[in-house]
Formats: structure tokens, C-alpha cells, sequence
């Protein structure tokens, strides 16, 4: 689904969009004006030639889907990152704190069996691990065509998330699950999920002043025009004592 000159979404399981599989999130793509494709997060792994099939449908040659970038690792993010790296030679980055979890599947530190326990997923899902090429710190920067992409570490939902800016036509903020439309936080309820309010608190600020465009979280309704409104709204929220109502359930996560 084209959305402006250089910017795509080829996959979301959200009710009212649903164009892949019902349990992958907002998946987007960049043209960098040199034949080749920056992909942000890569679905649940289920049913991964449909995303392949939309890119196909907007024109975009799956083999020249060049880089692959991972916000968190959560399962609905990355389990068509194997696919992408090994059928189509891209290459896979992912946060530096959380890359290990990519390259070694553990459903404990993934969350995955308690996921599983949730109904979320099939008792016998399994996510396929993947190498990564280059492992993000914050503050990370790379130049790709006419694309500069920049990393923002952002732990809150996990201990090692990235939100990542992507100049273009137009400023994009590709937050995964670190914010939903409306300025809503997200927080996982599990034992050694990462999730942590002091370090939602702590990142806001970097958040804040980016005059993005296109607001572009990992499940949701998504914008293509003020988005810095939305990243506000969770930046202000993070000064205040109390942050009661400020949490978006999706119904599919993790």
C-alpha cells in the first residue's frame, strides 16, 4: 500500500487494514531512490509470502529489499527477518541489547511461551532465528540513496528498543511498539518482559523536537501529516505524576 513517493506499508494485521497475517505488525517500507529498499520489522513468520506478495503488488522487487531494520525483538516483529536475509540476501539489523535474542531463539527471554499460554499462538509456533548483520546502538546513523535513517534507543516496552528516524520526502518515525497512535505507552505484563515505566520516562526526551511527518508505530493507526503530535502526547505524559489511561492493548502482541 503506497502511502507517499518513498514510503509503503506492506504489512499489518490490524482490524480495518488486516493486508497480511492477523498477528503481524505494521511493517514499513522506504524507497531509497537507487532501486533498493529499506524494510522496517518483518511480521510474525506466518504467512510471510503475503508481505512479499504486497511488495510485489506495489512494484517492489523483494530482492531488492536490501536492509532490514528490527525495532525490539518481539515475535511479530521479526519472524520474517530469517526469510528476507536468507531468500533475498538482506541485510538484518537489530538492536544491539537485544540482537543476541534474534541470533539464539529463547521463548522465555522472547516472551513467546507466555504468549503461547495467552492464546496469542499455536502451541507449536516457532520463530527461526536469524543472524544479524549489524548490531544498532544508539545514535546509529547510515546514509542509503536519498534515505538517511537514524536509531533513537528507547527502552520502555523492552530494555533495548529502537525507534528509528527515516528522512525522506518526509520525516517518518518507525517507534514499533514504543508508542501507538493517541501517545499511548506500551507495557508488558510477564516476568523479565523489559518492559519498565522508568525507562519510558528516561527516553521520552529524546523523542521530543523531531518534527516528524509520518507517525508509523507497530500496530494501530498510523499518520502521514503532524505526526510529532502523537510522539508528544506520550513525551508530556512521561512529566506528569500519573500516567493512568495511558496504555494501548492491541489484539495482537507480543
Amino acid at each position: 500500500m503506497k502511502l507517499t513517493s518513498d514510503a509503503y506499508l506492506v504489512a499489518s494485521g490490524h482490524l480495518g487494514v488486516r493486508i497480511s497475517h492477523p498477528s503481524d505488525c505494521n511493517a514499513f517500507a522506504f524507497d531509497t531512490g537507487e532501486g533498493s529498499y529499506v524494510l522496517v520489522d518483518t511480521g510474525v513468520g506466518i504467512d510471510t509470502e503475503r508481505i512479499v506478495d504486497n511488495l510485489r503488488g506495489d512494484g517492489i522487487d523483494p530482492a531488492r529489499v536490501d536492509h532490514v531494520f528490527l525495532t525490539h525483538i518481539h515475535t511479530d516483529h521479526i519472524g520474517g527477518a530469517a526469510l528476507f536475509r536468507e531468500a533475498f540476501g538482506a541485510r538484518v539489523y537489530a538492536p544491539e541489547k537485544e540482537a543476541d535474542d534474534l541470533e539464539e531463539i529463547d521463548e522465555v527471554r522472547l516472551g513467546l511461551n507466555v504468549a503461547k499460554a495467552a492464546g496469542f499462538y499455536p502451541p507449536d509456533f516457532e520463530v527461526r532465528p536469524c543472524k544479524v548483520d549489524v548490531r544498532v546502538t544508539d545514535g546509529y546513523s547510515v546514509k542509503l540513496g536519498r534515505l538517511t535513517l537514524r536509531a533513537i534507543e528507547t527502552p520502555g516496552h523492552t530494555r533495548g528498543a529502537m525507534t528509528y528516524l527515516v528522512e525522506g520526502e518526509k520525516r517518518y518515525l518507525c517507534c514499533g511498539d514504543h508508542i501507538s497512535y493517541g501517545g499511548l505507552i506500551n507495557l508488558q505484563n510477564y516476568p523479565n518482559s523489559g518492559s519498565s515505566l522508568d525507562s519510558y520516562r528516561e527516553s521520552a526526551p529524546k523523542l521530543a523536537d523531531l518534527a516528524v511527518d509520518g507517525f508509523f508505530p507497530g500496530h494501530g493507526l498510523f499518520t502521514l501529516n503532524n505526526g510529532q503530535t502523537e510522539v508528544d502526547l506520550m513525551v508530556d505524559a512521561m512529566k506528569d505524576l500519573l500516567v493512568k489511561g495511558r496504555f494501548f492493548v492491541p489484539n495482537r502482541f507480543f
